[in-house]
């Protein structure tokens, strides 16, 4: 009977109830060609901007508010048929954009001076370059980072030399931070644009400053730190013989990988750095599961291990450990939510599955299990919800964070057609935008699993939100666990506002888990009997 109850908890009923139809923004590149919108990322609350081809334009800048009208070309940046970009600012590139204070940050190249950071703020007019020469990005990561009102950002100069760049957001706002050379020769080794910021500093990761400058040879890499200035940007700590893979902090520390090496603990300074755990037979970090990031959770720190093991660490040697057998996708299904982490992952007996962790063995639990497989499948949080996108049974689902809530808001499979979703940006972090009572997506028909009628190719769809059920009102007696007991036909969670009815009689126990919800309303001639674990949100 025990082993029931809990396959009940873990495999939730779905609901259905929000399903939305698939529409399409705009036909960017007429007919079946694709116009392969890459690097969309939200302007403001009524736009959008991405990269787009067209058959007038080549790969240009456009913008959408979710309408086919207010779905246009900002800029003609490369005139003619000739794209502005060339390499591809989408999950593998190191060009993805930014957007900060309502200015979008890119790399284009206006067929003349080569490529050049440029910004925009919607308009032909506010997108112009903020550079007066030929840079290039240089990173497999990415190029842009916010720190102290200025975006920072990576590329090489005229001479070859990495440069650090910061910019305001105007051509006269744009400075040099740093120049890596030694001795005139310019830096080789394993460069990492990717920065985080730790107690007011920028830190990042460069090659190691050799006294012999002998830096073509060496794949040394250290942590370098700035704030802002030439003369405040220094070798901060380390010289380490492999690269370092992932970065992040957690609870008041940066936390790294090495590869072929370990997990490490730092203040920012070299004495303050030391190795958690060395690599061992049954320890190896590798690049191999798609992540580049460490995330702090429960006080934590969370990354992932060669084979796509997940691990934590509270900055001790007893403290780190795998938390789960279970395979994880990489870097675009592990985010925080709340106080956990959520992931895509699988054990080697299941699926893959929704799971969230905790930091403990016991508390890496299934929220749902993805139907019809689910590799590839990537997560992103909107609307204060966790969005799973389902790319090959092509559907969208929407979760508090329960295994109780788990809706399906769309399913891009009919009997004629099926449209494989993407997300619109897997940069600076995946997303679905939202405009209006829309949420964008990029939807797909050239990669059918068998012959289908191809209409638009690759273009942003969209599906008009149906909301979030915020008033949750009992319908009958029962167990408070039970969702057909409410008018939403969901169990209630921390956003919504629940009323039990004259007449019903509701029961929370300690089986049913923590319950929530925001407020709560109990009419006189009802009952709610709590001898559970339940919280309110606005108490």
């Amino acid at each position: 009977m025990k082993r029931l109850v809990t396959f009940l908890l873990l495999y939730p009923l779905y609901s259905y109830s929000q399903l939305s139809s698939v529409g399409l923004v705009k036909d960017i590149y007429a007919g079946t060609r694709t116009s392969y919108p890459v690097a969309a990322l939200k302007l403001n609350n009524t736009t959008t901007l991405f990269f787009a081809e067209d058959e007038f334009y080549g790969w240009e800048l456009w913008k959408s508010d979710g309408t086919p009208s207010g779905t246009t070309i900002v800029k003609d940046i490369s005139v003619g048929t000739s794209s502005c970009i060339i390499y591809d600012p989408s999950p593998d590139s190191g060009e993805r954009p930014i957007v900060h204070n309502g200015i979008y940050y890119f790399f284009a190249d206006d067929g003349i001076h080569g490529f050049e950071v440029w910004r925009s703020d919607g308009t032909e007019l506010g997108t112009y370059p903020l550079t007066n020469s030929t840079y290039f990005a240089i990173s497999a990561y990415p190029s842009f980072t916010i720190f102290n009102g200025f975006v920072y950002f990576w590329a090489t100069d005229n001479n070859g030399y990495e440069v650090l760049y910061k910019t305001g957001g105007t051509l006269n706002s744009t400075t040099v931070v740093r120049t890596f050379y030694c001795g005139g020769i310019r830096y080789q080794g394993p460069y990492l644009s990717q920065m985080i910021v730790y107690n007011n500093l920028l830190y990042f990761i460069s090659a190691d400053e050799l006294p012999s400058c002998n830096v073509y040879s060496s794949l040394n890499s250290a942590f370098w730190r700035t704030d802002g200035t030439p003369a405040g940007t220094m070798k901060a700590f380390g010289s380490f013989n492999n690269t370092i893979q992932q970065i992040g902090v957690a609870n008041n520390a940066i936390y790294f990988t090495v590869r072929n090496d370990g997990i490490y603990k730092s203040n920012g300074t070299e004495n303050g750095t030391t190795r958690i755990r060395q690599v061992g037979s049954n320890f190896q970090i590798s690049t191999s599961a798609g992540t580049i990031k460490i995330i702090e959770a429960n006080s934590l720190a969370y990354f992932i291990s060669y084979g796509g093991k997940l691990w934590r660490t509270d900055g001790t040697l007893q403290g780190t450990f795998s938390i789960t057998s279970t395979s994880i996708l990489g870097d675009e299904s592990f985010i925080k939510y709340n106080a956990d982490l959520f992931f895509v992952g699988r054990t080697p007996s299941s699926a893959w599955q929704l799971m969230k962790a905790d930091g403990t063995i016991s508390g890496t639990q299934i929220i749902t299990n993805i139907p019809n497989g689910g590799i590839d499948s990537k997560l992103c949080v909107l609307d204060n919800y966790i969005h799973l996108i389902h790319p090959y049974r092509p559907s969208i689902w929407r979760t508090d964070g329960s295994s109780q809530n788990v809706v399906k808001i769309v399913e891009t499979v009919t009997n004629n057609d099926q449209i494989n979703i993407e997300p619109l940006n897997s940069g600076n972090g995946l997303n679905l935008i939202k405009l209006n009572n829309k949420i964008l997506f990029i939807g797909d028909e050239a990669y059918n699993s068998y012959p289908r009628p191809i209409k638009y190719g690759r273009e942003i769809r969209y599906i008009t939100d149906n909301g979030i059920c915020s008033e949750q009102i009992s319908t009958k007696s029962g167990n408070w666990n039970d969702p057909t007991i409410w008018s939403c036909g969901t169990v209630p969670n921390f956003n919504q506002n629940v009323t039990i009815k004259a007449g019903h009689n509701i029961l929370l126990t300690n089986s049913m888990g923590v319950q929530k919800c925001k407020n709560l309303i109990v009419e006189t001639g009802a009952v709610f009997q709590n001898d559970g674990n339940f919280f309110l949100a606005q108490p």
